[in-house]
């Protein structure tokens, strides 16, 4: 685990020397963008890649970190922000992401995989260059799993795994809180964290007439980095949306 978290530092401190280098490039503040009052805008974002693990605690074992889960589909959404002016904004929208976690025991070299498919919403402020797309942006969230899957081996051997729909297995919402950093007019590198516990506890199932809570004494929180980037379709404004100072001087003439 020492590996991932040197790989999310690197990332983190490439994220923000590439936004003050920006910032030090950016031209003579009579060539800066000037937004205009109630500007806002949808946009397409597509999490391309999602890095998580999870702190877990089960029967039997030391509570530890999950081994490093990677997925790029499916992560994709839709969002609707505000930017009263050029320096903070608020932002909610629509998501659907792969998540889950990985976990191997000793016993048998045995691995079990879950993950579920949710649909969310988030709630952000940002803050930065909104102009430039350049900017640091924290908020809240909720998730409802619509689709659980399971899948088990051991020693790569004798597959198992299944899917339900609206599974009880999982908790119904999974509130999360994340922070985040965007670059290069759309590019951008997200931290979250889920509150509850991935697994619900209580979930009974029978076989052979036999009943048992398989998830009992678990504890699992969902980590997730993600790298991803944001496509803006259009911005609304009762009048032009943006416009440069140089610009106004010349047509003043």
């Amino acid at each position: 685990m020492a590996n991932f978290y040197k790989i999310v530092l690197l990332l983190i401190t490439l994220s923000v020397f590439n936004t003050y280098a920006s910032a030090r490039n950016t031209p003579d503040d009579t060539l800066k963008p000037v937004f205009l009052k109630h500007n806002y805008y949808t946009a397409g974002s597509f999490n391309g890649a999602i890095f998580s693990t999870a702190t877990m605690q089960r029967p039997g074992y030391d509570d530890r970190l999950g081994v490093l889960r990677f997925t790029l589909f499916v992560n994709l959404g839709i969002t609707f922000h505000y930017d009263p002016n050029n320096h903070w904004g608020l932002f909610t929208g629509v998501d659907i992401k792969n998540i889950g976690f990985i976990e191997k025991t000793n016993t048998y070299d045995s691995t079990v995989k879950r993950r579920t498919y949710n649909v969310g919403v988030p709630l952000g402020f940002k803050f930065g260059n909104m102009a430039h797309k350049q900017f640091f942006f924290a908020g809240v969230g909720l998730d409802m799993p619509i689709n659980y899957k399971e899948k088990g081996f051991i020693n790569r051997n004798n597959k198992q795994k299944f899917n339900e729909w609206f599974s009880t297995r999982t908790p119904t919402f999974m509130p999360y809180a994340f922070v985040g950093l965007s670059v290069k007019r759309g590019l951008s590198l997200k931290l979250q964290y889920y509150f509850n516990n991935f697994l619900n506890p209580g979930f009974k199932v029978t076989q052979n007439g036999v009943t048992t809570t398989p998830y009992a004494g678990y504890n699992v929180h969902l980590i997730l980095l993600s790298v991803g980037h944001t496509f803006h379709y259009r911005e609304h404004n009762p009048s032009p949306k943006t416009f440069h100072a140089e610009e106004t001087k010349i047509a003043s003439r």
